[in-house]
């Protein structure tokens, strides 16, 4: 795996795949908020005693395979978890991988966090504007700067006026405002995700990371085995 998170490989990667990542670089940003809810409510119910949520949370996709996720995810298959028939995906090697995976809500969690930030701060001079409220202030924009160029008096004064009387906000202005923010998001996640993995690499987590990947692979293919042990002894 070490020549496969190299900065240049990735990005390669990435230079030829952003055309099909465009569009799920955003949605994924935007599921990982759903996804990581859910996966926090269903924690809190498992505690309660009631696991079968969880259970069906871990069918649940993590979101849009893209080209960089896509490539690690199949690597990592190919070289850790192939056998003489071809792949075992069986349910213990797809819990593996499914774990390995939560990469991709999590840097895709990262993304609009940081776009968001980014956005606030170069825009508004704030940091801490959650999403819905950047879209909405953006959005507010728009509308003024629309009705502030076709003023009676002139752009400036119209600028002015608006400062105190807010326009209507159109559809149209929360579209563009939307747009605007899926762009900015999709470009902060491209720079993520190739910048994502030869960092954890040059630090060490990927391999501490795929260790852990291998010991519970173990871990779990011992207990699965005893399972199957013991069933097959009642029979």
């Amino acid at each position: 795996m070490a020549q496969n998170c190299t900065l240049a490989a990735l990005w390669d990667i990435q230079r030829t795949n952003w055309r099909a990542d465009i569009w799920k670089l955003p949605l994924n940003a935007l599921w990982s908020v759903v996804y990581f809810g859910l996966k926090k409510f269903g924690e809190s119910l498992d505690k309660a005693g009631w696991d079968q949520p969880l259970h069906i949370l871990e069918h649940m996709p993590v979101g849009f395979r893209t080209s960089i996720h896509g490539a690690m995810e199949t690597r990592l298959a190919n070289e850790l978890f192939v056998s003489d028939q071809g792949f075992e995906y069986s349910n213990v090697v797809r819990k593996e991988l499914k774990k390995y995976s939560l990469a991709r809500a999590t840097l895709a969690s990262f993304s609009a966090t940081a776009s968001t930030l980014i956005l606030g701060w170069l825009i508004f001079d704030q940091g801490s504007l959650g999403a819905m409220d950047l879209i909405r202030r953006l959005s507010e924009r728009v509308a003024r700067d629309r009705a502030a160029s076709d003023f009676v008096f002139g752009e400036g004064v119209g600028r002015v006026f608006y400062g105190v009387f807010s326009p209507s906000v159109s559809w149209t202005d929360t579209v563009l405002s939307l747009a605007f923010y899926g762009v900015f998001l999709a470009l902060v996640a491209f720079v993520v995700a190739v910048a994502y993995y030869p960092l954890r690499a040059k630090l060490g987590l990927e391999q501490r990371r795929l260790i852990k990947c291998i010991d519970d692979l173990e871990q779990r293919l011992i207990v699965e085995s005893h399972r199957r042990l013991r069933e097959s002894s009642k029979n």
